[in-house]
Formats: structure tokens, C-alpha cells, sequence
């Protein structure tokens, strides 16, 4: 009859295990990675939102909106893939020293926080995240805006997958 012997039955349905094992625990990991990376992303985003409103409740931004700092430095340079904007009640925009003379897109936005993509003035893809923000007196309504480049973050994510497929790869011979 030709049929496997039991032995060559048990290493295949061993190896068999390993390889669904190792590739489910792949899937999985790449999911939770990918996951804590993009809320990672997005936290720093809200970060420096929170930064800008600071700035703005304070005073700070009308009183010297060309002396705004943020704490990252990657927004006084030029293409960077870091940058903020602030739109003024009054329609005026300030802007980080990485967008130049450029300006992100505007949106027309509630009282609130949203994300959207949109493209960098170098032309690559950048996630957008807005607030509304009220001033102090409740009269000005203010949209501020930060961005950062989605590359990085597929970068990260690339990066990861590329270790995790070597790890795998690895504990599968080591396992066979």
C-alpha cells in the first residue's frame, strides 16, 4: 500500500503543529503590535494637541505666536514630517517652522478631536489629527492641527514583522 509509517506520521503531524503553532502566535503578535504602535502614533499626536491648547489657554500663542516651541524638536525642521498649525478666530494661521510657508489642510470641524489623512507638502501621506478648541472668554473658536508622517509608523511596522518572521523562523528549525 505505500503508506506513511507511523513514525514519519508522528514527525509530520509534529511539524505540521509547529508551522500552525508558530503562525498563529505570528498573526497574534503582529495584531497587538500593530495595534500598541498605532495608539502609540496616535498619542503623541494628541500630545502635541495638548501642548498647542496649552499654549493657547495661557495666552501664550497670541502674545508670541513666532516664539511657539514645542517640545519635539522635529518641528523647526523643514520636511521633517512633524508639523502643527494653529487657525486663529480670526482666520490667521500660525504655523511650525517645518511646514515653511506651506499649510496643512484645512477642515471644517465641531467642537471636538477628529483624525484624517491627508499629503505633506513634500507630497507623502500624513495622519491629521484636530481640536476645537474654545478660548478662555468662549467668544474664539480655534482648529488646531498635528501631523506626522504615516511612513514612520509603517516603518515600525515593517521593522517589527521583519524580527518576528526571523524569530520565527528560527524557533521553527530550532523546534523541528
Amino acid at each position: 500500500m505505500g503508506g506513511l509509517s507511523l513514525r514519519a506520521r508522528a514527525v509530520l503531524g509534529g511539524v505540521l503543529w509547529i508551522v500552525f503553532a508558530l503562525g498563529v502566535s505570528g498573526w497574534l503578535l503582529v495584531g497587538a503590535f500593530d495595534g500598541i504602535a498605532e495608539r502609540t502614533f496616535s498619542r503623541n499626536l494628541s500630545a502635541q494637541l495638548d501642548q498647542l491648547e496649552s499654549l493657547i489657554l495661557t495666552g501664550s500663542l497670541e502674545t508670541a505666536p513666532s516664539q511657539t516651541r514645542l517640545a519635539n524638536p522635529r518641528y523647526l525642521q523643514p520636511g521633517s514630517g512633524y508639523y502643527w498649525q494653529v487657525e486663529r478666530p480670526d482666520g490667521a494661521l500660525v504655523r511650525s517652522p517645518s511646514l515653511g510657508a506651506e499649510a496643512l489642510p484645512l477642515r471644517d470641524l465641531q467642537v471636538g478631536e477628529t483624525s484624517f489623512t491627508a499629503r505633506a507638502p513634500e507630497g507623502f501621506l500624513i495622519l491629521t489629527r484636530v481640536r476645537v478648541v474654545r478660548s478662555l472668554d468662549g467668544e474664539g473658536m480655534w482648529r488646531v492641527y498635528a501631523a506626522e508622517a504615516v511612513v514612520r509608523l509603517s516603518r515600525d511596522k515593517l521593522e517589527f514583522r521583519r524580527s518576528l518572521f526571523a524569530a520565527l523562523i528560527g524557533l521553527g528549525g530550532a523546534l523541528s
